[in-house]
């Protein structure tokens, strides 16, 4: 039995929301994977770089974590501004991703393009199910497509004008 156009739009955005989930854990997991290595090299390095560690771990993985998480919900509600948040952002973070692997490759770092290869994985997988939830945005509204307006009768020009008052301005006649 088939399923109601209805069903098929929240599952939609439950695949939607369920991708946006699994990737914001996904970044919450690797910013702590990437802090295990590098607490004892903190201790020879200076406060600069590892205040820079810091605010780039936090750009790539900790902020755009927490905010799959957030938005994960307003997705399953049928947000679109949900939906075009989670694909910029997404979208940012995969170009930050396709870096990560050109620069592991250019230097021989294995564990990075794995890492940098899965990320970006996950955040074309959550670009494609959010993209899908745009047609079941009307769904979900009761919108059945483009409606024509109707067509209204013209009526012929007449050969006098509008104003009959005599008063050939477009002031209102005070008198």
């Amino acid at each position: 039995m088939p399923m109601s156009p209805q069903i098929l739009a929240a599952r939609k955005f439950d695949t939607a929301a369920t991708s946006c989930r699994i990737t914001g854990v996904a970044c919450l997991v690797l910013a702590a994977l990437s802090l295990i290595p590098t607490i004892s090299a903190f201790a020879d390095a200076s406060l600069v770089a590892i205040v820079s560690y810091f605010i780039g771990l936090t750009l790539f993985y900790i902020g755009p974590g927490v905010a799959h998480l957030l938005v994960a919900a307003h997705i399953k509600a049928g947000s679109r501004w949900a939906l075009v948040t989670v694909i910029v952002l997404a979208s940012l973070q995969f170009l930050l991703a396709a870096a990560v692997v050109v620069a592991a490759v250019v230097t021989g770092a294995v564990g990075y393009t794995l890492i940098g290869g899965t990320l970006g994985l996950l955040l074309i997988l959550l670009i494609v199910h959010a993209s899908q939830c745009f047609s079941a945005l009307n769904v979900m509204a009761g919108a059945r497509g483009f409606e024509p307006l109707p067509a209204t009768p013209v009526s012929p020009a007449s050969s006098s004008p509008p104003h009959t008052s005599g008063n050939t301005s477009d002031w209102p006649d005070i008198r």
